[in-house]
């Protein structure tokens, strides 16, 4: 617990400096998360879910419930990303190409669309316009049911 209470230490300098948002880095084991926690209960805390990280797996329900405003993901997608490229990479080198796994790839243009390509195309403000419209795009999909970022 002594890595554990200087990192509360920490935290509690960075809330008088005027933090808006703790964060506590790589909690192990649970009982860490409950005490970052029960050290912070008036505080918004973000939870940062790293697959295969340090910090255990723990449900969201329990995160909100503890006061975990935010969490992140932040490698959720590169992980099925990765098995999704060596999956089709193996299925290109066993039949000599692609032709097999069309239909189960997304068209190019849904590629485009997804990487906002268009917006690009089409705005005349700059970049403030494209990240207004592609922060409208995610929030869209996320009421929909996307794999958006997540707050508990």
């Amino acid at each position: 617990m002594d890595c554990l209470d200087a990192a509360l230490a920490r935290a509690r300098l960075y809330r008088e400096a005027g933090a808006d948002v703790l964060f506590v880095e790589a909690p192990q084991p649970e009982a860490e998360i409950r005490a970052i926690a029960a050290a912070f209960p008036d505080v918004p805390l973000l939870f940062n879910y790293a697959e295969g990280g340090k910090t255990p797996a723990i449900d969201h329900k329990p995160l909100a419930e503890l006061g975990f405003a935010i969490v992140i993901f932040p490698i959720s997608t590169m992980l099925v990303a990765t098995r999704s490229m060596c999956e089709v990479l193996a299925r290109i080198k066993q039949d000599g190409s692609p032709v097999n796994v069309l239909a189960e790839l997304p068209t190019f243009n849904d590629f485009l669309v997804f990487t906002g390509l268009p917006e690009v195309r089409r705005s005349s403000n700059g970049t403030e316009t494209i990240a207004r419209k592609s922060a409208n795009r995610r929030h869209d999909r996320q009421d929909k049911g996307g794999p958006w970022l997540s707050t508990v």
